[in-house]
């Protein structure tokens, strides 16, 4: 993840801490007009393919929304890119849970990609799927190891797709060596899911946290890595 949405995803962390209206006070306000600048006249909306981050985003600007004489094009892109990777993320999370049959991981693939109408039957056939799931790998790889298998063995190559290619990279950032995923409660009508990033410095010994964090607006299962 690039410098810019690392400083993107700890200024909507700290404007969702916040009361709105955000502009009414003077840290909402700055934090508001600073994400508008990255979002906006950076176009940093184009390279962000993270789920909690778009959703964060469009969250954000239901609750407070930038005039959209100036910036209809972009939200409605914010919009759609927020659907599509939404729909990535619950094909990668079939893949790897075990309570999802063929039948409804290749439903929630259609969504994606036009399929083969025997594909379900060839993917219980091989055995394939549950052996990945199978194996003691972190969801990252097995979403990999499925990808190249559709590529493979079925004819159907989605590593090509922006979209696939974007959320799976975020997966990985997501899994990092020392990251846990926890729910700050904020009263009763606001979550956000908090990623605790723990270091411990070579030498000293010495231990260091760090977090970032999202709001959480879906019912997906998080899963702890």
């Amino acid at each position: 993840m690039d410098n810019e949405i690392t400083r993107l995803d700890w200024l909507l962390t700290r404007i969702q801490l916040l009361d709105p209206p955000y502009q009414e006070s003077e840290q909402g306000k700055q934090l508001y007009q600073e994400i508008c600048k990255f979002v906006f006249e950076d176009h940093l909306y184009l390279r962000i393919w993270s789920e909690p981050t778009l959703n964060q985003l469009d969250q954000l600007f239901q609750t407070e929304k930038p005039s959209e004489d100036l910036f209809e094009a972009e939200l409605e892109e914010i919009r759609k890119r927020t659907i599509a990777v939404k729909e990535v993320n619950d094909f990668f999370f079939g893949i790897v849970d075990p309570n999802t049959t063929s039948k409804n991981l290749c439903e929630l693939l259609a969504k994606l990609q036009c399929l083969a109408e025997n594909l379900n039957d060839r993917l219980d056939a091989s055995g394939q799927l549950q052996e990945i799931r199978n194996q003691d790998r972190c969801d990252f790889e097995k979403v990999a190891w499925f990808l190249e298998i559709l590529k493979d063995d079925f004819n159907l190559d989605l590593t090509a797709e922006d979209s696939i290619k974007g959320a799976l990279e975020s997966l990985k950032s997501r899994e990092a060596v020392g990251k846990v995923n926890v729910l700050l409660v904020k009263g009763t009508a606001k979550a956000i899911a908090v990623s605790l990033h723990i270091k411990l410095q070579p030498g000293t010994g010495q231990v260091s946290c760090q977090i970032k964090a999202s709001a959480v607006t879906q019912n997906r299962p998080m899963r702890v890595t």
